[in-house]
């Protein structure tokens, strides 16, 4: 066990600032890896797997309060009124925005608790490229900077910012995974409000044929931190505590399971080159229960 995690740490370049550190970090990752293990030879006919990343060496909790940081927004002032649940609108078989050339590639938050920006960016990042035919990368440090720094926030929170101010490319002020002074001004693009997709996989299925989605859900497992791949359908609560952007949906040709297909901020390192497949079920991963997207 030594010797992997001598080899994890020469993989993710882990500098620790004391022996006693290291030996703290080895018996937390030592634990990790024995449920990690426990797991995927116990569960071989499940739909996905487990495995080690970089966040090996922490337990749940410091994992929860560092790279989550979903906080909810009260403020609905700016919300504008949903017009899904129209039996008009057509829900495909399948849908994946990345196809559409609509997701930017997958960023990292590091440890700063802005999951929100992160989420709140890649639906407005897909409805940008929806609407005027440019992929453009934008600014979750203004975000950062400008509202909630790296304490926690909600992605209506940045949509009101947006609709007010405008953001910024990533280019112009690119992300730092600290809070800065805030720089508002010259902003390339401002928003109309947001809308709240009504609870129900009906309307979100409705809403992501239309656009990428922000959306919360319960991150704080073991097995959520650890995903590798295949067909997520492992231990999801109700607490929201996290926010990533649903990019579309489908079916598992290997299982035959349905699936969420959502884009998080947690790096390429994570799940599927940073993206994860959540089984379609309410009972799994209620991701439905809190979803909004920007409206230009």
């Amino acid at each position: 066990m030594m010797d992997k995690f001598e080899a994890w740490i020469a993989q993710y370049g882990r500098e620790y600032k004391s022996v006693t550190e290291k030996e703290k970090r080895f018996h937390i990752f030592e634990e990790n890896m024995r449920l990690i293990e426990e797991f995927n030879s116990n569960n071989a006919s499940n739909s996905y797997t487990i495995g080690s990343n970089e966040f090996t060496d922490l337990t749940t909790k410091e994992f929860e309060a560092t790279y989550m940081g979903y906080d909810a927004y009260t403020n609905s002032s700016r919300l504008i009124s949903s017009t899904l649940g129209n039996k008009n609108i057509l829900v495909k078989q399948s849908v994946d925005w990345r196809q559409q050339g609509a997701v930017t590639p997958v960023k990292t938050q590091g440890g700063c608790g802005v999951c929100w920006a992160f989420a709140a960016i890649g639906a407005l990042e897909g409805m940008y490229k929806i609407k005027t035919g440019k992929l453009v990368s934008f600014s979750e440090q203004e975000l950062v900077d400008c509202i909630h720094g790296c304490r926690g926030g909600d992605m209506r929170a940045a949509y009101d910012y947006i609709r007010d101010h405008g953001i910024k490319t990533e280019q112009a002020y690119p992300y730092v995974g600290r809070p800065g002074r805030c720089s508002i001004g010259s902003n390339l693009v401002k928003i109309s409000g947001y809308k709240v997709v009504p609870h129900g996989s009906i309307n979100l299925l409705q809403a992501l044929n239309q656009q990428p989605i922000a959306v919360g859900l319960d991150a704080g497992s073991n097995e959520f931190k650890h995903y590798s791949g295949g067909v997520y359908t492992g231990r999801c609560g109700y607490k929201i505590n996290h926010a990533v952007t649903a990019i579309g949906y489908g079916t598992d040709n290997a299982s035959g399971k349905n699936y969420w297909l959502i884009k998080n901020s947690w790096g390429g390192s994570w799940g599927e080159k940073g993206y994860m497949r959540i089984l379609r079920d309410e009972s799994v991963c209620p991701i439905t229960f809190n979803s909004v997207y920007p409206v230009m």
